[in-house]
């Protein structure tokens, strides 16, 4: 073998192993994108609760109405169509589905929006009670009819995790298979013409939705994130802005006090010079996880920069205080790899004072005068709340 020889089929060989690497890049990183799409978690009460959203929770009820009375309306039509139900049986069943078609529909019209039970109650009724309907349809008519599953699909996008939309697939392409082997083998249709049917129904069945839920999973999770602090997965500053609202609108609701404390690391740029930013950083989430923990749910807790976090609470103003008390006795652990204390400052409006009839807007100046407690705090020594009220 010549030199050039030698050092063409070397170029062949790298160029191979180029492409298999090529390949199975491709491979792993369509396996690994279909991993994530999979197991990303679904926020259900975001989707309902988020204030971006909630005046919207009449026309989410509407379009729920509206797509089960499609159902409703093509059962009815198909009961006069001689390719629809045949025989007592199958008539008498469609006819009850239209009567349940009809129930549901009046439910969530006037109804809440559901809750997470309620959305996954809401599309297997649509799955199963379209393909009980459509077994009672001649085959060609139950294949065509097989479409209305885009609008399951269509909804799933939105409102079901992507564990539920692989199981709505799998439902409906599984169906819409079988009706169309069915009318191949009693009408003699042509096996080509049968395909190109198929193909066709698939793709609006499967095809849309899938790419669909993808990208609205991916917009969904980037404007969850965009509310939480990437380090510790509280809320940020904007994320606090929109829970603000919501724990004012309790407390004003249920009578109660609203506490705002600002929390901040003592000495911690020492802890960053001596141990690093690394252990800075669990010392961090340490923290974000205790104040989770004391906060539960009569609040919230944000970190809205560096070493400084914010605490929202309602409640009476007994149990606010023990709280926040309870929120520095747990910052501090000696049995931590970098033991550390906070200054705390806290802003307590009380349930009858006059200031709540400003609003909201009042918990500007609960921010302001909780950050001059915290630096009081401070010039203490730390380790300590300084408490005002308003």
């Amino acid at each position: 073998m010549t030199t050039l020889e030698a050092k063409v089929n070397a170029r062949e060989t790298l160029g191979a192993r180029r492409s298999g690497r090529h390949r199975r890049s491709w491979l792993s990183q369509g396996s690994a994108a279909f991993s994530d799409w999979f197991h990303a978690p679904h926020d259900y009460s975001w989707i309902v609760q988020h204030r971006s959203v909630r005046h919207l929770h009449p026309v989410i009820r509407g379009v729920f109405c509206a797509a089960t009375l499609i159902y409703a309306l093509t059962s009815a039509i198909m009961m006069f169509s001689p390719r629809g139900p045949q025989g007592l049986e199958a008539r008498a069943w469609v006819c009850f589905m239209l009567v349940v078609q009809l129930g549901v529909a009046y439910v969530l019209l006037t109804c809440p929006v559901p809750n997470k039970l309620g959305f996954v109650a809401f599309g297997i009724f649509g799955d199963v009670g379209l393909a009980s309907v459509l077994v009672c349809y001649d085959a060609t008519a139950a294949t065509m009819g097989s479409a209305l599953f885009v609008v399951t699909g269509a909804y799933c996008i939105f409102f079901l995790s992507p564990r539920w939309m692989v199981a709505h697939l799998l439902f409906a392409c599984g169906f819409v298979v079988f009706s169309a082997w069915r009318g191949w083998s009693t009408s003699g249709e042509h096996p080509a013409t049968t395909l190109a049917v198929l193909t066709v129904i698939l793709t609006a069945v499967a095809g849309v939705p899938v790419f669909a839920h993808i990208a609205w999973t991916a917009i969904g999770g980037d404007a969850r994130r965009s509310a939480r602090d990437p380090l510790t997965g509280l809320l940020n500053r904007r994320g606090l802005d929109s829970a603000v609202l919501d724990l004012w609108d309790a407390a004003v609701v249920r009578s109660e006090s609203i506490a705002v404390a600002m929390v901040d690391v003592d000495k911690f740029k020492a802890v960053n010079d001596i141990h690093g930013h690394d252990a800075g950083d669990r010392v961090l989430i340490n923290i974000a996880r205790r104040l989770e923990g004391v906060v539960g749910s009569c609040g919230v807790a944000a970190r809205t920069g560096g070493e400084e976090f914010v605490v929202v609470m309602t409640g009476e103003r007994t149990a606010v205080e023990f709280r926040m008390v309870q929120a520095l006795s747990v910052v501090h652990d000696e049995s931590d790899e970098v033991p550390i204390t906070a200054s705390f400052g806290v802003t307590v409006l009380e349930s009858d004072s006059v200031l709540r009839s400003a609003g909201h807007s009042i918990v500007g100046r609960m921010l302001r005068s909780s950050d001059a407690m915290m630096y009081r705090s401070k010039a203490a020594g730390g380790n300590r709340i300084s408490v005002a009220s308003l």
